[in-house]
């Protein structure tokens, strides 16, 4: 639903944002809502509005989404008794052998690739040279039977092109120590062949679906490049830094899509799985495998490395899929948000769980507007906590 009131300027930042409540441990859409302001693409005439049924482009949540299928894998994999399960210690070499190479470290355990001490390089330094992404619709991928060493459709693609093992990760630096934590996307990259590898090369977008979609009730989350996306449902297509570029050819940035960031869904499905993921009253992982989601990898604040903190927003941590965020309330208090961030080309997005609260929430907005505004998605952090906290500030 729209924000009631008048919207008045094309140059109002559009924000779609759900929050959701834990009611006796129950995922209940009754106690959920959706808030939207703003303007998602200022340069149509008319400006189009922001509207929570609008689809976007979530960036790096995928991440989590991700996380999730491998954990609810490993869980079958434990349950249905295997001859050799596959565990978070398993290797590389072990897991998806075919993948080890000097650049992607074969002794690297597949808990190490979900909390990103994998030693891996991350491949959103620089695009792949030669490859360049394609204008049209989303390929229909209808026959997902594939060599092993074909890892995705380019995004977007009207072509049946599939990335090439050896053309994506030659682009790669030399890994980084073992053992040190280090942002790469790459690391998710990985986790997605093994799971397309480990669930007999089905098409990755049936083990999301299978595993968190169809249990979640989802009926508006897609996978970029691997199935139809109703554009006319998208708040903004491929853009660059919010502004349509649709006269210019998308240069493809390999782990920007597929297993690390390639899904598009609608804000209260977000949401929805902030919720069921992260909220240890209702998560769809056994105790066993919440437990290790929440075993953190320190390092000092994150977002300074970023240059997007702002005072009182800390991001210090990570676990398996999930992000660390400590707000500074401002009167003496502390919280702890889990969950993990996302930006597109067209789209910064949130989606968190606070635990003092029993709250989810997920934001998205157009980040060529709301940059210029001079705000961060920092500042939404911190602003939508402290309103969730507000009753515990003391008065005065």
């Amino acid at each position: 639903m729209q924000a009631p009131g008048p919207v008045t300027g094309a140059d109002i930042p559009g924000i779609s944002s759900a929050f959701r409540y834990e009611v006796a441990g129950e995922l209940q859409d009754e106690y959920s809502f959706t808030i939207t302001t703003g303007y998602c693409d200022p340069t149509s005439v008319p400006p189009v509005v922001m509207d929570s049924d609008m689809l976007f482009e979530i960036g790096s949540i995928t991440k989590s989404f991700t996380a999730a299928a491998v954990l609810k894998y490993l869980e079958t994999s434990f349950t249905t008794k295997v001859a050799s399960p596959t565990t978070l210690d398993t290797t590389i070499q072990q897991a998806v052998p075919y993948i080890a190479s000097d650049r992607i470290p074969g002794v690297a355990t597949i808990e190490q690739l979900l909390n990103l001490t994998a030693g891996i390089a991350d491949l959103n330094l620089g695009p792949i040279p030669s490859l360049q992404g394609y204008h049209g619709a989303a390929a229909n991928d209808s026959s997902p039977q594939r060599n092993s060493d074909e890892v995705g459709p380019q995004p977007y693609s009207s072509t049946k092109h599939f990335w090439l093992q050896n053309q994506v990760y030659a682009g790669l630096a030399l890994p980084k120590p073992l053992g040190a934590w280090n942002y790469s996307s790459t690391a998710y990259v990985v986790l997605g062949q093994y799971l397309q590898f480990a669930c007999n090369n089905v098409n990755i977008k049936a083990a999301y679906r299978h595993q968190i979609w169809d249990p979640l009730h989802f009926e508006h989350t897609y996978l970029g490049g691997f199935e139809p996306v109703p554009q006319s449902e998208l708040a903004i297509g491929w853009s660059q830094d919010g502004y349509p570029s649709t006269g210019a050819s998308r240069v493809a940035f390999f782990t920007g899509y597929w297993s690390a960031g390639a899904i598009i869904s609608r804000i209260d499905e977000v949401a929805r799985f902030a919720q069921a993921f992260w909220n240890p009253d209702i998560t769809i992982l056994t105790p066993y495998f919440y437990k290790k989601m929440l075993n953190f990898v320190s390092f000092p604040n994150e977002y300074e490395t970023l240059g997007i903190s702002v005072p009182g927003v800390s991001w210090n941590g990570y676990g398996l899929g999930t992000k660390r965020v400590i707000v500074d309330l401002g009167w003496n208090k502390k919280v702890q948000l889990i969950g993990h961030d996302g930006s597109s080309g067209s789209c910064a997005s949130t989606a968190y769980y606070l635990a003092d609260r029993k709250a989810s929430f997920a934001f998205t907005f157009n980040r060529a507007l709301f940059r210029e505004t001079g705000h961060t998605l920092c500042n939404l952090q911190k602003e939508i906590t402290r309103t969730l906290m507000a009753y515990d500030k003391p008065n005065g």
